[in-house]
């Protein structure tokens, strides 16, 4: 597992983004099965992107994306998309800076 973070933001920005960040572990630990796995947080112009890879068992095509996430991410006000390619899952998430 390997986590890289590199951005700056106001306290419950910061604080939603490790939020996040710590269920998509827990979330790949329990379910996954992956035999590596990568989280990557960056800030892009006035959105921070937190995506998540690993090469477990993936989801199922039109599976809900994880809700313990998506429930942070809509109350936030960002997006959430699950990528279907190659083996495992891929999240992008996307949460506004606030200004």
């Amino acid at each position: 597992m390997s986590v890289r973070a590199e951005f700056a933001g106001t306290a419950p920005l910061v604080d939603e983004v490790l939020l996040i960040v710590r269920e998509a572990l827990a979330n790949v630990r329990r379910h996954a099965r992956a035999g590596e796995a990568g989280i990557s947080v960056s800030l892009r112009g006035r959105e921070v992107t937190v995506r998540v890879d690993d090469d477990g068992v993936g989801m199922p095509a039109g599976a809900d994306p994880p809700w313990s996430i998506l429930a942070r991410v809509r109350a936030f006000g960002g997006g959430l998309h699950v990528e279907q390619v190659g083996q495992g899952a891929h999240l992008r998430i996307t949460l506004p800076v606030e200004a």
